[in-house]
């Protein structure tokens, strides 16, 4: 056997993985595949802007003390989001506020670096925090509703897809800081193809079936205590957010 046929041979095992992952990309229904969008698109802008944030402290000429605080503000607008995105999506559907909430991060994304101003920043950093928390718990509620349609358990592939985005968008973060492109340019440029992304697929999302609804308003949809089975997870799930 020629070297060239082994090296071939050798390539198509390596890419098996990547070959499957992109059958079953092909393969998906729609709403299933507009709802891992949502999940990849997420996951690639939130890594676009910490893959580069030993730029940003420099860029905004901040303190370890300062940039602390600003991860903190951003995490505290996802926990102060968290608990009414929930009504809301009863209240005007969760195919709505998954489609606001996720264009309107990407949008906030692309505005990080146009000012040095400290205070303006972790506004900015807030409202990004706010649209993170809703779109996280919006696009969870899409993933059950496609699970449901589904009949089996498919969560973890729309995880997988975020983690997978994670990985790319930092990937390119690292290309962006390679070439020297700037962070202005880097996270407009993310966040324009993120909002075509989630714009051209949001209408495949999932709308809740009258019945489910019915249910859910029967329910009341505000904020609930966790049961105590819940709550070990939800301190977990909690400290995980301010981390």
């Amino acid at each position: 056997m020629l070297p060239a046929d082994d090296n071939l041979i050798h390539w198509l095992s390596y890419n098996k993985k990547l070959f499957s992952f992109a059958r079953l990309i092909i393969s998906m229904e729609k709403s299933r595949f507009s709802v891992s969008t949502f999940f990849f698109v997420n996951g690639v802008l939130y890594a676009t802007w910490t893959a580069r944030l030993p730029e940003l402290q420099a860029f905004f000429s901040m303190s370890n003390a300062e940039l602390g605080t600003l991860l903190f503000v951003h995490a505290l607008g996802a926990v102060v989001a968290m608990p009414f995105i929930g009504w809301l999506a009863l209240r005007f559907s969760s195919k709505m506020t998954t489609r606001v909430s996720g264009i309107v991060f990407c949008l906030f994304i692309s505005l990080i670096a146009l000012s040095r101003n400290l205070v303006l920043v972790n506004a900015l950093f807030f409202i990004i925090g706010l649209a993170a928390g809703s779109l996280d718990v919006s696009m969870n509620g899409q993933a059950v509703y496609v699970e449901r349609k589904k009949g089996k358990p498919i969560m973890s592939s729309f995880h997988a897809l975020f983690s997978i985005g994670m990985a790319f968008g930092a990937g390119l973060g690292a290309l962006f800081t390679k070439f020297d492109i700037s962070l202005t340019t880097n996270f407009m440029i993310m966040a324009a193809l993120g909002i075509i992304a989630l714009i051209v697929t949001s209408p495949d999302l999932v709308d809740a079936d009258p019945e489910e609804k019915d249910v859910d308003s029967k329910k009341g949809g505000g904020f609930v205590l966790p049961t105590k089975a819940i709550l070990p997870l939800a301190i977990i799930a909690f400290c995980c957010m301010l981390g």
